[in-house]
């Protein structure tokens, strides 16, 4: 758990869409789900983002960015890039599985106390 708090980094985002972009990407591929902008990554970087406005949690470095935020999403879904508005989310270099918490069993006592 220590290793991969330590990788990860926590940044501002934003999401773009058709409505707001053009259809091509900097590095000069066509906009599609799983990419990202970001200055400070080389193009093809494969990321770990957690939250994300689809729910997806693997992207590629594909575009760049202008001013005022440090990553954005793209989404096909204009809607979507309005609802994500401006959000903090965890972003970890490489592609990795993010392991789920362990549930913790209830102790006796918040059963008795009708707390569960």
């Amino acid at each position: 758990m220590t290793a991969l708090l330590a990788a990860t980094i926590l940044v501002t985002s934003t999401a773009y869409s058709p409505c707001s972009s053009g259809s091509v990407m900097a590095d000069g591929t066509r906009t599609r789900p799983g990419s990202v902008a970001h200055n400070g990554y080389p193009f093809g970087t494969k990321l770990t983002i957690w939250p994300s406005p689809t729910g997806r949690r693997r992207f590629t470095v594909r575009d760049r960015i202008g001013h005022g935020t440090e990553l954005d999403f793209w989404v096909a879904d204009c809607h979507q890039a309005i609802q994500w508005g401006r959000r903090v989310v965890h972003v970890r270099e490489g592609w990795f599985r993010l392991r789920a918490t362990v549930k913790v069993k209830p102790r006796r006592y918040e059963f008795e106390m009708g707390l569960r």
